[in-house]
């Protein structure tokens, strides 16, 4: 089987952020709160013992044992989400940051040992023995080819990203049609070298000829940290949904195609770009109201999140948002792209999924412009309402 050389387009993306919860001064007081925060509107969210627990190990290290009995004196979510602001000081995005940074530095080494492979839905896990997602097999198998299918479906993707995920080069001998993803135990990890320094997870999109057919590569590789990492998995799943269901693949099968010219050419024919802050924000958008977020249940829910943070000055009006290049070294990055995602929520909800989905794939690079043309409604009047929808 002859091929030859191949083009990569790399989504690099850092991780989502999170909230974080606070501990008793001993293991009867934690337990206690739990019980009774479960007693409640969160008994029935699937990911709320696994996820809490984490943070409730994190807390114990940054909050002074004089007050953990304090937060353990609440009484229900919203009270224990207000103790735990009040004595950290720090807003969600910053915690959360902050909490990934502690599991990193504890992450496993990597084994170097085989990887081990698992079919979930349109994907192909790669996992190494021993390690973290190992021991999360399958939690991690059930959340990503459920986050496949409610992205696809939110936007009625399900079709094109069939025929897309059909030009597919196999992941493995046995596996045609699969997307590969790759959960890395640590940054030592060699094969870990796709993800950037600043990030927790990597989507490349590629082409490449076989047999003089040209064929589409895509990959994810995600680090692994625990049960929280399961957003970037979420938040990487949706890039590789989005991005395959939106190429346009009879460049690529129109002809055969003679050599890397050619198959640049075809590619690039295909490719759909989307400006940076909505391909986040549809990122966001899949772990904070399809799968994530919604599943744990602590955190408040992003819309408050996002008036929080535009309470004090971290985020843009729509216009700038959406007509701006934000980069990953952005200390706002994160806040910016849930701010996309409340939006994109919105919109989808308001509007409905086939105008979104003409405004996504227009292949425009500013999303503002195009706005006024696809919605018939300048971006400044949509803010407006989304913004009067929010305060309810």
């Amino acid at each position: 089987m002859k091929r030859t050389s191949i083009v990569i387009l790399c989504l690099a993306l850092v991780i989502p952020v999170f909230f974080s919860s606070p501990v008793a001064a001993d293991d009867s007081a934690r337990d206690q709160m739990l019980k009774r925060l479960m007693a409640g509107e969160l008994a029935s969210a699937p990911l709320f013992a696994p996820l809490t627990n984490l943070l409730l190990d994190y807390a114990e290290t940054i909050i002074p044992k004089t007050k953990l009995a304090e937060l353990y004196g609440a009484e229900g979510r919203a009270d224990f989400l207000r103790r735990l602001k009040g004595l950290t000081g720090q807003d969600i995005l910053d915690f959360g940051n902050d909490m990934l940074r502690f599991y990193e530095e504890r992450a496993s080494r990597a084994t170097g040992d085989p990887w081990i492979n698992i079919t979930a839905g349109p994907l192909l896990l790669y996992i190494r023995p021993g390690s973290a997602a190992d021991k999360d097999r399958d939690l991690i198998s059930r959340d990503a080819a459920d986050t496949a299918a409610r992205i696809a479906a939110a936007l009625d993707l399900a079709s094109a990203f069939e025929t897309a995920r059909r030009l597919l080069v196999p992941a493995s001998g046995s596996a045609p049609d699969l997307i590969p993803v790759y959960l890395h135990p640590s940054r030592k990890d060699e094969a870990s070298q796709r993800i950037r320094k600043q990030s927790y997870g990597s989507t490349t999109l590629g082409a490449t000829i076989v047999d003089r057919a040209g064929r589409l590569t895509c990959r994810i590789d995600v680090f692994y940290l625990n049960a929280l990492s399961l957003a970037v998995l979420e938040h990487e799943v949706a890039h590789a949904v989005i991005l395959l269901a939106s190429f346009d693949t009879s460049p690529l099968v129109a002809r055969e195609l003679g050599g890397e010219a050619e198959l640049r050419k075809a590619f690039f024919a295909g490719y759909r770009q989307i400006p940076s802050i909505l391909q986040e924000g549809l990122g966001d958008w899949a772990f904070y109201y399809h799968g994530f977020h919604r599943n744990w249940g602590l955190l408040p829910p992003p819309e408050y999140m996002v008036r929080e943070l535009r309470a004090v000055a971290k985020t843009l009006p729509l216009k700038e948002l959406l007509g701006r290049s934000v980069t990953l070294r952005d200390p706002k990055y994160k806040a910016y792209s849930l701010e996309a995602a409340s939006f994109l929520e919105y919109i989808v909800r308001t509007r409905g999924k086939d105008v979104v989905r003409r405004w996504l794939f227009s292949g425009q690079t500013d999303g503002a412009k195009t706005f006024a043309s696809i919605f018939g409604l300048a971006i400044e009047d949509a803010e407006k309402e989304w913004l009067a929808q929010e305060r309810k």
